[in-house]
């Protein structure tokens, strides 16, 4: 709706703009707001104040003495009611003068004023001459009642009298019984005992507000020492959390160095381990027929190095994986997981032949763009864990896919076997750590690190076996490790 607000220089009553409630005109310096409706609901009285407070923004001060002509108005809810204070706010409202045309508006009148006091300067009137004359006046002085509504000549007056200052809250307003007891007296009786009634509530809510000030000002006082200790708590955190930063970075520092460090050890290692293992196999050769029981020490002893260098060289492999684990790859592309799945299996397949696993794998378990190396490290961990482990005599390994939104993937892999000891599910993924049957406590840290860095995570449970969960990013979209 065009506002029309700077326009006011028109000859009087001429529009001064509309709004959701009515037309307002301007009169001799007074703004005059005519409500068109026969009922006000919440949602005019919103629109209104949201109008209003544009205009207000655009136009600046624009308060003024405002005459709210109830018009055709003949009725106005509670929740209307309540709100209708937010119609008297200071931003455009000096003072206010409702004027009604009937008894009916005189009591909605007392009641839209009476539930929510306005903020401003209020009076009610059916004289409308008489609510200029004080609108026009600079003061801001509220005139007596008396002047505001006539005496009551009548009974049927006062009785809608006795209505209108229940609506403004005067409770202790009561009309006389006459000896007539005809149907006018059980109204006034009616509107005494009424009176009665909603005063005693209000006496009690008046003692319950009393006493929650009383709790109010304990609680300000409890909220301002709170708020001091959230303060300094706050303050500490701060400090904290920049010292963890440092640590952070000190602890990535230390971290990088180690990998350096177990690239460095793994290499020079493997180089000696490489000779006593060939030594080892050579002196197999020379005794391969013993004749003694020197030789057939000896062929022992060749025995127990060829094994041993065999395991050492596999832990140092293992070292090399972990310390690369955390590396974002350079060579990326897309893997098909079920094609890797079946290349892992195939590689495994003595094992599960021997122990009679039956393998169950989804149909697509689609593609993710990594390094193939990485996936390989990923599956091949998981996949060897829950078939050295499961110790179902109808062993059964699975491989399948969850609910994921791109760019992420999430796989399941899982055994039906007796499941990770509740003691060892926390610890599953740290470096070295073996549980009661592990080997050498590195594969699942490797496939965490590597998690961390596709922006993913992995997590084992036990639900009728050992459960691994997978969530897996595109590289593409991984955030910097």
């Amino acid at each position: 709706m065009e506002d029309s607000s700077t326009d006011n220089t028109g000859p009087e009553n001429a529009p001064f703009f509309e709004t959701p409630i009515g037309r307002v005109t301007l009169e001799d310096g007074v703004a005059v707001m005519l409500f068109e409706h026969e009922t006000l609901d919440v949602a005019q009285i919103e629109a209104h104040i949201s109008m209003m407070l544009e205009v207000s923004q655009n136009a600046g001060q624009i308060a003024m003495p405002v005459l709210m002509d109830l018009g055709s108005m003949k009725w106005i809810g509670w929740e209307a009611r309540v709100c209708g204070a937010e119609l008297t706010r200071p931003e455009w409202n000096k003072k206010v003068a409702i004027y009604y045309h009937n008894p009916v508006q005189m009591v909605i009148a007392a009641f839209f004023v009476g539930v929510d006091r306005p903020p401003c300067p209020t009076i009610i009137t059916g004289e409308r001459e008489r609510a200029m004359e004080w609108l026009k006046d600079p003061g801001d002085d509220i005139p007596p009642p008396e002047t505001w509504i006539p005496e009551p000549s009548t009974r049927l007056e006062a009785a809608a009298s006795a209505v209108y200052q229940m609506g403004l809250g005067n409770l202790s307003a009561s009309s006389e019984i006459s000896g007539e007891q005809d149907e006018l007296d059980a109204v006034y009786s009616g509107l005494a005992m009424l009176s009665e009634e909603i005063g005693g509530i209000f006496e009690e809510r008046d003692r319950a507000e009393k006493e929650a000030r009383k709790h109010r000002k304990r609680l300000e006082h409890i909220v301002a020492e709170r708020t001091a200790e959230v303060s300094e708590i706050n303050e500490s955190l701060k400090r904290e959390i920049t010292e963890r930063k440092a640590a952070e970075a000190e602890l990535k520092k230390i971290n990088s160095e180690l990998d350096g460090f177990a690239h460095t050890v793994s290499h020079d290692l493997k180089g000696p381990l490489a000779v006593i293992h060939s030594a080892g196999e050579t002196l197999s050769l020379l005794v391969s027929k013993p004749e003694s029981e020197d030789d057939r020490h000896a062929l022992e002893l060749a025995d127990i190095i060829s094994r041993n260098t065999h395991k050492a060289t596999a832990l140092i492999e293992d070292l090399l994986a972990l310390a690369e684990a955390g590396q974002v790859p350079a060579d990326v592309s897309l893997i098909d997981i079920g094609e890797l799945i079946g290349l892992i299996t195939e590689e495994r397949s003595a094992e599960i032949e021997a122990k009679d696993i039956t393998v169950m794998v989804a149909d697509d378990l689609g593609e993710v763009r990594a390094s193939p190396t990485h996936m390989y490290q990923v599956f091949a961990n998981l996949l060897t864990n829950v078939i050295q482990h499961n110790d179902s005599d109808t062993p059964v390994i699975e491989v399948a896919t969850l609910p994921a939104e791109a760019p992420e993937h999430h796989y399941l892999i899982r055994d039906n076997g007796s499941g990770i000891a509740e003691e060892d599910l926390a610890k599953v993924f740290l470096p070295f750590y073996k549980g009661a049957h592990g080997r050498t406590g590195i594969g699942l840290s490797t496939v965490s690190k590597l998690m961390a860095v596709y922006g993913g995570e992995v997590i084992a449970y036990n639900d009728n076996g050992a459960c691994f969960e997978l969530t897996i990013r595109d590289i593409d979209s991984s955030p910097e490790p």
